[in-house]
């Protein structure tokens, strides 16, 4: 290894200096019995060691941590396959250092938790989007969406279907019942006819849709009844005029204020 090499060179070049810097001071202090140091000795070897044991722990510990973080990492990249469906990807460790093989682990966990979360995000829409349309529809959620696996749109094309059928038949029923309405000169009395004739955006629930089948219907025989009577009322009226002999230019200016089948006319005609 290369760089212990170097290292080792280094540490020979700072221990000496320390060492031959010690030993100068002890010869101030001892001479050159050697008897006179033996303890100095013992203590200087002890500490050396010391240093030595110290940085080894240290250096374990941070291996044991490395190892610790992959094993979490592991953790994590498992039960985002598991939530995938997937199997775990193959790693090349081999040839690695801890730190390069944590590193490259890393990359598999944020790839692999970054489509667990589109995912998830996913879900979370599909669920807003479930919502809205069970409260357009006035109905109670009918799909219970977790995830995994994520439900597919195929779950969502019903409701979505109903949505439609339910837009189309209000858009059909108003654009009939406006006609009518102002055909025959109808003044909505309440407030469900005046939202239904005023707003294209109400909600379609059930009950709604009743309402609104049963309000066309109420302006379908309201319309012809209007005619009928209409009709038969003018008849009438010709009659009598027949029988009083009413000028003709009376009978025009009436005739011409009054040419539609509408309730405006109905109420002018019983009125004359």
């Amino acid at each position: 290894m290369p760089w212990a090499q170097n290292l080792w060179e280094k540490v020979e070049q700072h221990t000496k200096k320390g060492f031959l810097n010690w030993c100068k001071i002890v010869k101030k202090v001892a001479g050159n019995k050697g008897e006179d140091v033996v303890m100095w000795n013992k203590d200087y070897l002890r500490s050396v060691d010391e240093i030595f044991c110290d940085m080894v722990a240290e250096m374990s510990q941070i291996h044991s941590s490395t190892i610790n973080k992959m094993q979490e990492f592991f953790t994590r990249l498992e039960r985002a396959c598991i939530e995938l469906h997937q199997p775990l990807p193959e790693i090349k460790e081999e040839g690695l250092s801890l730190y390069e093989a944590q590193q490259e682990l890393l990359k598999y966990v944020n790839k692999y938790e970054a489509v667990v979360n589109a995912k998830k995000l996913a879900l979370e829409n599909l669920n807003k989007k479930q919502i809205q349309l069970c409260k357009e529809l006035d109905r109670k959620i009918q799909i219970d969406l977790k995830y995994p696996p994520l439900p597919t749109q195929a779950q969502f094309d019903k409701l979505e279907a109903e949505k439609f059928e339910r837009e189309e038949k209000f858009v059909n029923l108003k654009h009939e019942m406006t006609e009518i309405v102002d055909e025959i000169k109808y003044k909505p009395n309440s407030d469900f006819e005046r939202e239904v004739l005023s707003s294209d955006d109400m909600m379609l629930s059930n009950q709604n849709l009743k309402m609104l089948e049963f309000f066309a219907k109420c302006m379908k025989e309201l319309k012809l009844s209007t005619e009928e009577e209409v009709s038969h009322l003018r008849t009438r009226i010709e009659d009598l005029w027949k029988m009083l002999d009413i000028e003709l230019i009376d009978r025009d200016e009436f005739r011409s204020h009054y040419t539609e089948n509408s309730l405006n006319t109905l109420e002018a005609l019983k009125l004359k």
